[in-house]
C-alpha cells in the first residue's frame, strides 16, 4: 500500500492540487449518484437491474427481492413472498480484490482518485486491492458507464465485475461508495433494523419508487454487531427519492437529519463493519473487542481502535505478533458425514451458507456443521522439530564461564546457545518428559508457556505438558 500512497501524493503535486476534488455546495452522496443516471431500472446492455440509483442486479436478483419488473415503464408490478437463495454477492476471498482501471477512460486526476479511494479501504482494514493479471477471473474493473453502479459483494458469476463511474461521479467520496458497494455493503437506510433509528416519510417518495426503501432482512444482510450510522458514506440523504423536495428519511436524533449522505470520508463504523465482515483480527491475536473501550474494535494489528477522525488508536497499544516457533502442521481430515455432531441446527443454514455466512459469521458457522462442511475431525500435531545449534558466536565461551545457569543471562544463551548449554539431549529424548529448570512450576503458573513459549518448550516440557503421549 506505501507504493500507492506515494504515488498519490506525486499525483497531487503534480497537478497541483492540495487535496481531492469533490462537487461544489452542500449536494449528498444519492443527488451526485441521481444526477449522473439515466434514471432508467433496466441496464439494456446485459439485462442487469438498476435499483436505489446505484446498485447492480440481475434480473433473478431483482425479481427474488423486489419483486416482478414491468419492462414498459421500469416499475414495479408486485413482490414475491420470500427471497431466492442465490440473492446477493459473496465476500472476496481472504479480502483480496483483483482489479483494473479501463485504458482510454479516466483522466490522469481522476485515477488518482479511485487509487485514493482505494488507499482508503486498504488502510483502515486487511483489505488488498492489487492490480489484476491474466489469471483473475473475477475482479473489479473500474469503467465508464451511464451512471454511478456497482454490484453487492463479489458476483457468483465467474467473470469480472464492473464499477461504473460516468463523468460526473468521479470524485473520492462517490468511488468510496461505489467500492462499498462492491466489498458488499447495502445502503444504510435499507438496514433492517432502520426503524429504530429513521422514520420513512412515504407520502413525500416519487411515484413507483417506494421499492427503494424496501428493509432487507437479517437473512440477506449481517450488521456484525455494529450500530446504526447516520455518518455512513453508505447513507442517502434525506430528500432521497423525494418527490416534492421535502424529506423522504427524517432521523430520530435529529442532530443528522440534514448531514446524511452529505459525509465524504468512511466513518468509523463503516471501518469497524469492514474489519469485523472481513475477519481482520490475526488469528494469532487473543484479544477481543470486549478488551477495547466503547465502540472500539480489534483491528488487523490487534489494537484497540476508536471512534477518531475518523479512528485512533486506543487501549492496547503495545501488542505484537509473536515470535515463531518452527512445528510440524495439525492435520485434518474432512470427512463428509452427518454423524454425531456434523449436523445442521437450523433449517436455512443450506440457505445461510450460499451467502458466503460460513465464513463470515461465526454463529452460522457453529451452528451448520453439514451446509458449511466443516465437519472434521483433527488429529493431535506431532512432537515439534527442534534444530539444536548455537546461533550465538561466543556460546562456547559463555557456557564455560558458566552464564548457563545464571537467570540474568539464561533467557537469552538458552534461546541462542541450546548446543553449548547442553539442551541437545535432553530435547531429543522424545520418551523422557522432564523439566530443566527448577523454576519451571512457577514460571508455568505464571503462563510463560504461552507468553514465552521458546524458553519453556526448551526447559520445562513437563510443567508445560508439552511431552508426548506414552
Amino acid at each position: 500500500m506505501a507504493w500507492r500512497i506515494v504515488t498519490i501524493i506525486l499525483n497531487m503535486l503534480i497537478v497541483g492540487i492540495c487535496c481531492l476534488e469533490e462537487p461544489e455546495g452542500d449536494i449528498s452522496i444519492d443527488e451526485i449518484i441521481r444526477n449522473a443516471s439515466t434514471g432508467s431500472v433496466i441496464d439494456n446492455r446485459n439485462g442487469d437491474v438498476i435499483v436505489e440509483y446505484d446498485l447492480v442486479l440481475s434480473l433473478d436478483e431483482y425479481e427474488a427481492h423486489y419483486g416482478n419488473i414491468n419492462y414498459k415503464d421500469n416499475t414495479i408490478i408486485s413482490p414475491r413472498k420470500a427471497v431466492k437463495s442465490d440473492h446477493g454477492g459473496l465476500l472476496w476471498p481472504n479480502g483480496v480484490i483483483p482489479y483494473e482501471i479501463a485504458s482510454n477512460t479516466f483522466s490522469y486526476q481522476q485515477r488518482s482518485y479511485i487509487e485514493y479511494a482505494i488507499a482508503d479501504w486498504e488502510r483502515y482494514t486487511c483489505l488488498h486491492f492489487r492490480k489484476a493479471n491474466y489469471n483473475d477471473k473475477r475482479k473489479v474493473v473500474f469503467s465508464n458507464g451511464n451512471g454511478c453502479w456497482s454490484n453487492i459483494g463479489m458476483t457468483r458469476n465467474y467473470g469480472p465485475q464492473y464499477v461504473y463511474l460516468a463523468p460526473n461521479c468521479r470524485y473520492k467520496s462517490i468511488i468510496l461508495h461505489e467500492i462499498g458497494h462492491a466489498l458488499g455493503f447495502f445502503h444504510e437506510h435499507t438496514r433492517p433494523d432502520r426503524d429504530d433509528f429513521v422514520y420513512i416519510q412515504e407520502e413525500n417518495v416519487m411515484y413507483n419508487q417506494l421499492y427503494n426503501f424496501r428493509k432487507n432482512t437479517w437473512y440477506v444482510t449481517d450488521s456484525h454487531g455494529v450500530p446504526y450510522d447516520y455518518t455512513s458514506i453508505m447513507h442517502y440523504s434525506d430528500t432521497a427519492f423525494s418527490r416534492n423536495g421535502a424529506s423522504t428519511i427524517v432521523t430520530k436524533n435529529r442532530n443528522y437529519q440534514s448531514r446524511i449522505g452529505k459525509y465524504r470520508q468512511l466513518s468509523f463504523r463503516d471501518i469497524k463493519a469492514a474489519n469485523k465482515m472481513y475477519q481482520c483480527k490475526p488469528n494469532w491475536c487473543k484479544y477481543t473487542d470486549y478488551n477495547c473501550p466503547g465502540e472500539g474494535f480489534i483491528g488487523k494489528d490487534c489494537k484497540c481502535w476508536c471512534v477518531g477522525t475518523p479512528y485512533k488508536q486506543c487501549g492496547l497499544i503495545n501488542v505484537y505478533p509473536p515470535t515463531t516457533t518452527t512445528l510440524r502442521p495439525t492435520t485434518t481430515t474432512v470427512r463428509p458425514t452427518t454423524a454425531g455432531n456434523c449436523v445442521d441446527k437450523y433449517s436455512l443454514c443450506n440457505y445461510w451458507s450460499t451467502f458466503g455466512r460460513c465464513t463470515s459469521s461465526l454463529f452460522v458457522k457453529n451452528n451448520c456443521k453439514k451446509s458449511c462442511n466443516s465437519c472434521s475431525v483433527t488429529t493431535p500435531p506431532p512432537p515439534p522439530v527442534i534444530i539444536c545449534a548455537d546461533s550465538g558466536k561466543h556460546c562456547e565461551y559463555w557456557s564455560n564461564a558458566g552464564f548457563c545457569q545464571i537467570t540474568k543471562y539464561k533467557w537469552f544463551l538458552i534461546k541462542n546457545c541450546m548446543r553449548s548449554c547442553g539442551l541437545c539431549n535432553s530435547l531429543a529424548r522424545e520418551g523422557k518428559c522432564q523439566d530443566n529448570d527448577i523454576e519451571c512450576p512457577k514460571l508455568a503458573s505464571k503462563g510463560d508457556c504461552e507468553n514465552n513459549s521458546e524458553y519453556m518448550e526448551a526447559s520445562c516440557r513437563k510443567s508445560c505438558n508439552m511431552c508426548s503421549p506414552n
